[in-house]
């Protein structure tokens, strides 16, 4: 925390001064009440994470009676800083210190949940108080603003807490015997930490603007009026909550027409905490949340939300918009036709339609695509209505509805292809059309090339390294290898030396041999897996979302030297039109 504060043992005066006293008449509280003062409203926003096991090293942080009973004052012991930039450093410091609450002459800022302990007060009294900072302000305004919303705010934790009706503690017990403290009654009572706050800060701006030093005393004369006017206000308009139950279900927040408030500590007028708003609604419409809860109070019915930020409310259902669930999703990998005949179907992302706040609105519509192929990738449920995700050619995925796609069933066309590599293919389609699909390449251009250069699986390398591709094993390959002798097309003319070990002159075009070390894999399928690293790192231009086709993936790949055989893509988009292997893509 950072302060500069003077150590306990130089002001023992002060001390004296700062607990014995008693104002007959607090000028302080005199001009906050005949001018009708009104206290800053609280804003939460929850930035402390250590207060969560999991972040703290497993400290737990739960009060010793399992709420507070005790609510401790400070000042953070500096001039001319923000209320801002202290959350800020406090926040960036949190593992060293944190308060719950900071309060200025305009603004009352809860950074931590205050049914958990903060450190700010050392050991003893953490155990027991919810803990605020003052700023310190320049101006006789401000500080009459920052009194009145600091014993307003006290007040209301006492009244939240049944902490009951305040009472400084003495320094003449070890006990718990009072509900409210200053920094300084702490140092004296318990230890564990030496600073004097308030006193100074309070003795200096009281004199200085209005004339009499102001204290802790005056203060729970203070607390004492807020505490009995809330109290009486409060008890009178409590709402009692009925059918509340605990939900999970997404919703939309929605205030057209609208201006809902957002409460803390239960629905409108419940609690003490949840008289005022917090927030407004509006400022989150058509955000995302969470339902967590349902509850009722005279026929209103009201919903308890986890926004995306984390922070919980209560709000008036009438202000969500209930998504659907989805239910029954499942991985699938197949291929389909859009079919548009009698629709207009909408393509969605995020989910199915009505499920995210993503998916309320259709991207587009399915009738640009009608005819086109596409690979669905999962399957779900809303309501009786069954959703595909699907692939588009162009790389785009979409959920739509299942009715308007009809399931592409056309086989491969193997005619005249032997048993033994119609086997082959049995034995890997599967892999190729999920890796592929994986990586956004073309199952057509990966099964074209497999059956090329691993001549339907039956090559040396394939039988005995598992290795469809031909790959190379070069300087960063760390696995097995196995060495063959391999034909290679002379990019130019050149002398190289063969597999004999003889250097040998080749023109452009001309073909040689030569013994190469090649990659060794453990099955097949690791081999395709393989093979996108090299095709996505290498070749980006050959992918599903940048060629669009498999003729412009091929060229794509002849244009950036992946084979030296000039005519490569010819003869690998003829090998998939020969076999219809497009009716994978």
């Amino acid at each position: 925390m950072r302060k500069t504060k003077v150590i306990l043992t130089l002001f023992v005066v002060l001390f004296f001064i700062g607990i014995k006293h008693v104002s007959a008449v607090s000028s302080v509280n005199s001009y906050i009440l005949k001018n009708g003062v009104v206290p800053a409203s609280e804003q939460i926003n929850y930035r402390i994470s250590m207060q969560d096991s999991v972040n703290n090293g497993g400290i737990k942080m739960d009060f010793k009676a399992g709420k507070p009973q005790l609510v401790i004052v400070h000042d953070v012991g500096v001039e001319g800083s923000k209320i801002d930039n202290e959350i800020t450093y406090m926040v960036n410091h949190q593992e060293d210190a944190f308060v719950h609450s900071f309060v200025d002459g305009n603004q009352l800022k809860t950074i931590a949940q205050t049914n958990k302990i903060a450190w700010g007060v050392g050991p003893f009294g953490n155990r027991y108080a919810i803990q605020i900072e003052q700023l310190r302000v320049d101006n006789k305004a401000a500080f009459a603003k920052q009194i009145t919303s600091l014993a307003n705010w006290t007040a209301n934790q006492m009244i939240q807490y049944d902490m009951g009706k305040p009472k400084l503690v003495s320094i003449n017990s070890k006990s718990l015997d009072g509900n409210l403290a200053s920094h300084e009654n702490i140092s004296y009572k318990w230890g564990g930490t030496n600073h004097i706050d308030p006193v100074e800060y309070w003795q200096k701006r009281g004199q200085q603007y209005f004339g009499q030093n102001y204290d802790m005393n005056q203060f729970s004369e203070l607390v004492t009026y807020y505490y009995n006017k809330n109290s009486s206000i409060k008890t009178a308009h409590y709402q009692a909550i009925t059918n509340q139950i605990n939900v999970n279900y997404q919703a939309i927040i929605n205030q057209t027409g609208r201006n809902d408030g957002l409460y803390t500590g239960g629905p409108w007028r419940t609690t003490a905490q949840s008289l005022t708003a917090k927030e407004r609604a509006p400022r989150y419409s058509r955000q995302q949340v969470t339902v967590m809860k349902t509850a009722q109070t005279k026929g209103v019915t009201w919903s308890e939300v986890a926004l995306t930020n984390g922070q919980t409310y209560w709000v008036d259902s009438r202000g969500l918009q209930l998504l659907d669930t989805v239910t029954n999703q499942i991985n699938v990998n197949y291929q389909a036709i859009i079919n548009q005949t009698g629709r207009n179907d909408g393509l969605y992302t995020g989910g199915p339609w009505r499920t995210t706040a993503q998916s309320l609105t259709a991207k587009e519509r399915a009738l640009r695509y009608s005819r086109q192929q596409v690979t669905v990738m999962k399957t779900a449920q809303t309501k009786g209505v069954t959703w595909s995700e699907v692939a588009l050619t162009n790389g785009q995925t979409y959920w739509v509805d299942s009715r308007g796609l009809e399931k592409n069933d056309r086989p491969l066309n193997l005619a005249g292809v032997s048993m033994q590599q119609k086997q082959w293919i049995d034995n890997n389609l599967n892999n190729v059309k999920i890796i592929a699909s994986q990586n956004n390449i073309f199952p057509s251009v990966m099964l074209a090339q497999a059956i090329t250069e691993s001549a339907w699986g039956q090559s040396e390398l394939a039988k005995n390294a598992n290795n469809l591709f031909g790959i190379k094993a070069t300087s960063d390959w760390h696995g097995a290898t196995y060495q063959v002798k391999t034909r290679e097309v002379a990019a130019k003319n050149m002398t190289v030396v063969d597999y004999t070990g003889k250097k040998i002159s080749v023109k452009k075009g001309n073909s040689y041999y030569i013994y190469a070390n090649f990659r060794k894999y453990r099955a097949q399928a690791d081999s395709l897996k393989d093979y996108t690293v090299k095709i996505r790192n290498n070749y980006p231009i050959t992918l599903r979302a940048s060629a669009k086709t498999y003729q412009n993936a091929f060229n794509g790949l002849q244009n950036s030297g992946y084979a030296t055989d000039p005519h490569y893509a010819q003869n690998m988009i003829q090998r998939i039109e020969k076999y219809d292997l497009n009716v994978l893509d």
